[in-house]
C-alpha cells in the first residue's frame, strides 16, 4: 500500500508528518492552521478498505491520455475503479457535470478499461483517436453514469465495449 497527499498549490504547507497525516486522517486535526496553514477546514479524502481505487476530480478536470500512451485500469468485480468528482457530500452523490471526464487523445492506443465507474461528469469517455484499425479502447465490465454529455463519445475511433451500462 501506499500513502500520497495532495494539496492544493495555493496552500503554504509543504510538509506534514506522519504523526500530523494520522491525526488529520483521525479527525483530532481539522484545520490547517493547525499544522502552519491558513485558517481553513481541512477536508481529507481517502477510501475504505478492499473498495477498489477511487479517482477524484475538481470541477472542470480532466484526465487525459496524451498522443502515444496507453491508460489501462485493472478494476475487479467488487473492486471497481471509480472516477468521480470530489464533492463527496450527499446532495452531490449523483450530480452530473462535476468534472470534464476521459479523454484519449489522437495517435493513443491498446487502452482498456476493466470494471470501472465513471460517474458525474460532463462526458463519460471521448476517443478521438484515427485512423480506427486497432480497437483505441477495450472497455469490459463497466458502468458510465450520470453524465451531462455522452457517456461514450468516439470520433474517427474504433471502441469495443462488452457488458458495459451507459
Amino acid at each position: 500500500d501506499a500513502l500520497a497527499v495532495i494539496v492544493n498549490l495555493s496552500n503554504p504547507v509543504g510538509q506534514l508528518s506522519i504523526e500530523q497525516l494520522s491525526d488529520i486522517f483521525t479527525g483530532k486535526i481539522t484545520n490547517w492552521k493547525d499544522v502552519g496553514g491558513s485558517d481553513q477546514p481541512i477536508l481529507a479524502l481517502s477510501r475504505e478498505r478492499n473498495s477498489g481505487t477511487h479517482v477524484y476530480f475538481h470541477k472542470n478536470a480532466i484526465l487525459y491520455v496524451d498522443s502515444e500512451a496507453t491508460f489501462t485500469v485493472n478494476g475487479t468485480q467488487g473492486n471497481e475503479v471509480i472516477f468521480e468528482g470530489d464533492r463527496l457530500e450527499p446532495q452531490f452523490s449523483e450530480t452530473p457535470g462535476q468534472w470534464f471526464g476521459i479523454w484519449y487523445s489522437k495517435l493513443c492506443k491498446n487502452n482498456t478499461m476493466d470494471w470501472a465507474i465513471i460517474k458525474n461528469s460532463d462526458y463519460g469517455i471521448v476517443v478521438d483517436t484515427f485512423p480506427a484499425v486497432n480497437p483505441t479502447l477495450v472497455i469490459r465490465n463497466s458502468i458510465i453514469k450520470n453524465i451531462a454529455g455522452y457517456g461514450i463519445l468516439g470520433r474517427g475511433s474504433k471502441i469495443e465495449a462488452f457488458n458495459v451500462e451507459v
